[in-house]
């Protein structure tokens, strides 16, 4: 395989050569998008033997073949409904890297040198808030509720870090920072991590200033104990890109994302925009069943107000678990997503610089046509509901009206 082939291969992905995806139990992915049944490896035996372990090896190969890999299904089918994958990202920003895949991979399909250009390790499940559609994995704030759901059992640690303590893992992570070109920090909350702020402050003092920055946050809290991330982020050379993730406004987003206020992130926003008006911030917003009938008004609200502009919007699709996604709706409710995302994508298409927000709501459509789920998971959505419902005096009906049958 040459570089043009690589170009148009349809399963070549660059990031098993420069990132390894890791969460707070150490468990590895090739990327954030892998299943969780298809990790290759546990990174508390430390990340250079994850690096070119057996599941690693076997991918890279796969990959210089043009082989389909399970662990890649998302972002297959991603791309099988027009969204730009993860894979087709990566190919893009990390494309002078395709060489160094080429020429440095060993016949087994190992690679010498370890060098993560790309870092997401998730460092611990520390998180404010226990949002619907995550677990106590990554949110600490989940671990009442997960055993009251039979999700995990007492002796189950609340909290849980990457390695036990920060200079444990800052040993073998600093040695990367030297050619670290982009990072994206998610969590759990990454704004309440200490790690966060390691690295953040370590590129500051080397004047590393030019990495590409992304974030995956709730943006409800700005500062740790004496450190304010905004005056961080304001020493950096490129515009810091952050993903508010944010699934619904007032009491639709505080349901879903519990211990989550409206008005802290209103003001977050503001201040934010007010100090650094030529930062990157968007809305990355999850599409799953709660809020496929809400999303589109809650992203015409924040128009509106002047708090983005129609293309600053990421229509992020949930596909795990199959109990929360979108296309296990009713008919009828179907219909009436259908026609709410076809006239969305009208309007987008007339707004200038709003092609990420229309390609996401097509997308959105495209899943929609074209997976069928059954009606089943309808019901185990609404007998988890209803019982998550009572453990949190919450009301799923009456904060969503549009769903009552």
């Amino acid at each position: 395989m040459d570089k043009k082939q690589v170009s148009d291969s349809k399963h070549f992905c660059v990031l098993p050569w420069i990132h390894m995806h890791v969460w707070p139990n150490g468990k590895t992915f090739p990327c954030c998008l892998t299943p969780y049944e298809n990790d290759i490896g546990d990174a508390n035996i430390g990340l250079k033997k994850v690096w070119n372990s057996e599941k690693m090896r076997e991918l890279r190969l796969n990959m210089l073949n043009d082989k389909p890999s399970v662990g890649c299904t998302r972002c297959y089918e991603h791309e099988s409904t027009g969204y730009e994958s993860l894979r087709v990202n990566a190919n893009r920003d990390y494309n002078h890297w395709f060489d160094y895949a080429l020429n440095n991979t060993n016949n087994d399909g190992s690679v010498d040198e370890m060098r993560l250009v790309y870092l997401d390790l998730r460092f611990s499940n520390l998180c404010n808030l226990s949002c619907r559609t995550c677990g106590p994995e990554l949110s600490s704030s989940w671990y009442e509720d997960g055993i009251e759901l039979g999700n995990i059992t007492k002796d189950t640690p609340k909290f849980q870090r990457l390695r036990s303590t920060v200079d444990d893992l800052w040993s073998e992570l600093e040695p990367n920072l030297q050619h670290v070109e982009g990072i994206y920090f998610a969590g759990g909350e990454p704004l309440m991590m200490e790690e966060h702020y390691r690295i953040l402050n370590y590129l500051i003092d080397n004047n590393k200033l030019d990495v590409t920055i992304n974030y995956n946050t709730n943006f409800t809290t700005l500062k740790y104990k004496d450190q304010d991330v905004i005056q961080l982020w304001k020493q950096f050379k490129r515009p810091i890109r952050i993903g508010a993730s944010i699934d619904g406004m007032f009491e639709q987003g505080e349901y879903i994302r519990n211990g989550f206020k409206w008005e802290r992130f209103v003001d977050n926003f503001k201040r934010l925009k007010s100090e650094m008006p030529n930062v990157d911030i968007y809305i990355s917003c999850t599409l799953s069943v709660f809020n496929a009938l809400h999303m589109p008004k809650f992203h015409m609200y924040m128009v509106d107000q002047g708090l983005i502009k129609p293309g600053d919007w990421d229509v992020n699709v949930l596909q795990h678990p199959e109990h929360y996604r979108f296309q296990i709706l009713p008919q009828h409710i179907k219909d009436q997503f259908l026609q709410q995302y076809e006239s969305m994508v009208s309007w987008l298409e007339k707004q200038l610089g709003a092609n990420r927000a229309v390609n996401g709501y097509r997308s959105a459509i495209g899943y929609m046509k074209q997976q069928d789920l059954h009606e089943q998971q309808w019901d185990k959505f609404i007998n988890l509901t209803n019982t998550l419902d009572k453990l949190r005096e919450q009301d799923f009906y009456k904060t969503f009206p549009e769903y009552k049958l």
